[in-house]
This record gives structure tokens, C-alpha cells and sequence, in this order.
């Protein structure tokens, strides 16, 4: 089992990345997103639903513990916190063989993510932003090598997913 676990904000190119990776691959490795439970819950707040923590803690939560067991994985994961998922035994990096964070400039992201045919309320992209800085440092202090990190703002999502088919052993180098 191979289970590598894409960290961001919305809007910083997890998707992109793991529809590529699944192209170069045939399908051999698969993908889910936690990002389309939270845009189901902005969906939910646009039709006057007040979108609270709780709510997408208790969708994390459910989505963690349902996570694939068999096959090659990629799981892109948002959240506000994820320092507390962390430290509360919910989200686990050991069950991963990768984790790949991806970083992009706030007004990157703002941007990208008011182009989205969904796009999440600007307070809680900014929120997911500083979550997603907080947990590098918190993961640096605690990974033991399985963290990368990419600024999808400074390379282009065809050449992260080149490194990280080259890094699996699932292609050569380009040239």
C-alpha cells in the first residue's frame, strides 16, 4: 500500500496534481479529496446554512477514518487545523508514505480560488492558508523524511508531478 497525503489550502493545485498523476499513471494510482466535503459544505452555507468548524471537523473525522486500505493513493487533504487533527491522533503522517505540502502566496490563492466554479468564502481560505504554514513547522519538528513541500506559485503542477512520479519510481527523468 502506497498512501501519499497532499496537504493545502484551496486552490493550491492538490487536484491539478493528483489528475495529472493519475494520467501519467493509467489510473494505476488512485485519488480522493477531502476538498469536495468542504465544498459541499460552502454550498450547503451559500443556501443559509452558516458554515461552522464543527461541522467540517466532524466531515474530517468521518473522511479520515475512511480512508482506502488497499491499491496507491493519493489523498488530498484541507483543513483549517491541521496541527490539532495531528496532535489528537486523528490525522496520522506514519500512515503515509509521503506527505507532500503545498504552499502558494495568499493573493495566489485568492485568485485561483475566485475562478473556481466552487470557490470557499475568502475567511476561510485565509484560514486554511495559515493552517497549512502552522503544520510545516509543526511537521518538520516531528516527521521523520517522508514531508516535501512544493510552492505551486513557483513551479508549475506538471513539473511537481514529475518529481513526485520520478520520486515513486513510476517514471524516469525527463530529459
Amino acid at each position: 500500500m502506497t498512501k501519499l497525503l497532499l496537504l493545502g489550502p484551496p486552490a493550491v493545485g492538490k487536484t491539478t496534481i493528483a489528475k495529472l498523476v493519475f494520467r501519467a499513471t493509467s489510473g494505476a494510482v488512485q485519488h480522493c479529496a477531502f476538498d469536495s466535503v468542504v465544498e459541499e459544505i460552502c454550498k450547503l452555507r451559500s443556501a443559509a446554512v452558516p458554515i461552522s468548524h464543527q461541522l467540517i471537523d466532524d466531515a474530517a473525522h468521518l473522511f479520515l477514518r475512511t480512508l482506502p486500505t488497499a491499491g496507491r493513493w493519493i489523498i488530498e487533504f484541507t483543513h483549517h487545523d491541521y496541527v490539532a487533527l495531528l496532535e489528537g491522533g486523528i490525522l496520522n503522517q506514519t500512515e503515509f508514505s509521503e506527505v507532500v505540502v503545498l504552499t502558494a502566496a495568499i493573493d495566489v490563492l485568492a485568485s485561483r480560488n475566485h475562478r473556481r466554479e466552487n470557490p470557499v468564502p475568502d475567511a476561510y481560505l485565509r484560514l486554511c492558508s495559515y493552517a497549512t504554514a502552522r503544520v510545516l513547522n509543526y511537521l518538520e519538528l516531528v516527521a521523520d523524511g517522508n514531508v516535501r513541500t512544493y510552492a505551486t506559485d513557483r513551479r508549475s503542477p506538471v513539473a511537481i508531478t514529475e518529481a513526485l512520479l520520478h520520486q515513486w519510481h513510476l517514471r524516469e527523468p525527463a530529459v
